[in-house]
């Protein structure tokens, strides 16, 4: 008897889906559950951005941008115009780019507490290159440390205390206009953190070289 009633249930299962492919039901779910090449960009990026939100307890996260089809030197000149109190620490490996060293340099004219950390091999051969930069960051509110050795430092970033910087992207027109890179900024304390507790540690090295 439990065979015989199993194989009534199965029977009753299949003249149901049946009945659905013959009135059309099961196309018409099939068609209308989005595919994920069907879903537009911006819907995905609000679902990423929904789960970086509950990933890190962050009320925004950020968003990435990639150059050559945006512009993110503007989104990094942008951001740093924002700034009216408080510090600011960078570390970036490649610093070039003019617009955002007249960024960092009103900044700096505004109060803000700037401390940039740089590569050794890169800082030295921009010195040799092209002194713009230099001048424009030979200001008050201004300090530079530069590493020692011969191992990189490649990061390419900067916080506020709020909001951390982040991406592929160096500080250079090339680099921020032109290559294939990334650039995000996150409004997340924790993660702002995180960083400045790593820039504190790479500040503090013994054998840095104080630049100003």
């Amino acid at each position: 008897m439990r065979y015989i009633a199993r194989y009534l249930v199965l029977g009753c299962i299949a003249t149901v889906l049946m009945s659905f492919i013959r009135h059309g039901f099961l196309n018409h779910i099939l068609d209308s559950t989005p595919s994920f090449a069907s879903l537009h960009m911006p819907e995905v990026s609000k679902t990423v951005s929904a789960a970086i939100i509950k990933a890190t307890g962050s009320k925004t996260a950020g968003t990435f941008h990639y150059s050559p089809g945006e512009n993110d030197e503007e989104l990094d000149v942008q951001a740093l115009s924002n700034l009216t109190s408080g510090h600011l620490d960078i570390a970036m490996y490649a610093f070039t780019d003019h617009a955002l060293a007249d960024a960092v340099a009103n900044a700096a004219g505004r109060g803000i507490q700037v401390r940039i950390y740089r590569d050794p091999q890169q800082y030295d051969e921009e010195q040799s290159r092209d002194s713009y930069v230099a001048r424009e960051l030979a200001r008050p509110n201004i300090s530079i440390r530069v590493k020692d050795g011969r191992e990189l430092m490649h990061l390419k970033e900067w916080s506020d205390g709020t909001r951390l910087r982040e991406g592929s992207s160096n500080w250079s027109a090339s680099g921020e206009k032109h290559q294939d890179n990334s650039v995000a900024i996150f409004v997340d304390k924790p993660a702002s953190a995180a960083f400045e507790q790593k820039f504190q540690e790479m500040w503090d090295r013994p054998n840095n070289h104080r630049v100003q």
